[in-house]
């Protein structure tokens, strides 16, 4: 069964580690039709702000400080996905839903997805379009219980960002 929804921590990815957090911020214009949720995964887009698709691996710019206006040109501000920016986000299993945490996951990279609503995570299914690199989960103690849907910390790999090309 597809993530129609997630059932538990659907409020996409958010900043969790950030070194001077205002200094990684970044403020841009959305491109032309956007709307994307608090926590999207956003790419540039001709010298505009766009949202991500699920699995992608190229040109992303960070997450989404707040929701689209829908407007193009709208001031937009969004969490740069910087090598030292650490972000938390749902651990879940696209195909079958009910992914367990453990040990292995972490030091992993992984593909994102986004749900039915626009929630963004990180998706244990994809290992093929990898864009993040889970590097703990926010409570060791998910990891010893095998707790479902847990949330996780991450990086977004150097290689996806707009900066890298």
């Amino acid at each position: 069964m597809a993530v129609g929804t997630l059932k538990s921590n659907a409020f996409g990815m958010i900043p969790d580690q950030v070194p001077n957090l205002s200094s990684r911020m970044y403020k841009g214009r959305e491109a032309s039709g956007q709307t994307w949720k608090t926590g999207a995964v956003l790419i540039r887009s001709s010298g505009r702000v766009a949202k991500a698709s699920a699995g992608q691996t190229t040109n992303i710019i960070g997450v989404a400080s707040g929701a689209s206006v829908g407007t193009i040109d709208s001031e937009t501000i969004a969490y740069l996905s910087t090598p030292d920016t650490v972000f938390t986000a749902t651990l879940e299993n696209q195909s079958t839903e009910d992914h367990a945490l453990v040990v292995t996951d972490i030091f992993t990279a992984f593909g994102i997805h986004v749900d039915t609503p626009g929630n963004f995570y990180v998706n244990f299914n994809d290992t093929s379009t990898k864009s993040v690199c889970v590097v703990a989960p926010v409570n060791w103690a998910d990891v010893d219980n095998a707790v479902l849907r847990a949330r996780v910390k991450f990086i977004f790999l150097e290689t996806t960002t707009a900066w890298s090309s």
